[in-house]
């Protein structure tokens, strides 16, 4: 499913899953009624002291995962599962020429 994508600076971009680049969730608001960012990619000094700014680079690195996962886990139930597929197509109903194991049956 085409979906589309605003990024940070206004564009739109038409694609099945997120750009790779920062955009805004679609139809999600963050604080101050301001639209909620993900971002794939934030970096940090590790010398430097924890600020706000770097709480935020995580959620929209959060909120870019999450939304990757959803969008992705939904491509694939529609392109990987069969909508109706009789009992004849079915994988159990095909015979496999050689079997990797036979089972036996012992009297005890």
């Amino acid at each position: 499913m085409i979906t589309n994508w605003q990024i940070k600076d206004g564009e739109l971009i038409q694609s099945e899953l997120p750009p790779t680049t920062e955009y805004q969730l679609p139809k999600v608001k963050g604080s101050h009624d301001k639209p909620a960012m993900a971002s794939p990619f934030k970096t940090k000094d590790v010398n430097e002291e924890v600020t706000s700014k770097d709480i935020k680079s995580l959620k929209e690195q959060t909120n870019y995962t999450n939304k990757y996962l959803q969008v992705l886990g939904e491509s694939i139930k529609t392109k990987i599962i069969p909508k109706h597929k009789t009992p004849e197509e079915t994988p159990s109903n095909i015979p496999i020429e050689k079997p990797l194991f036979k089972r036996t049956i012992q009297n005890y």
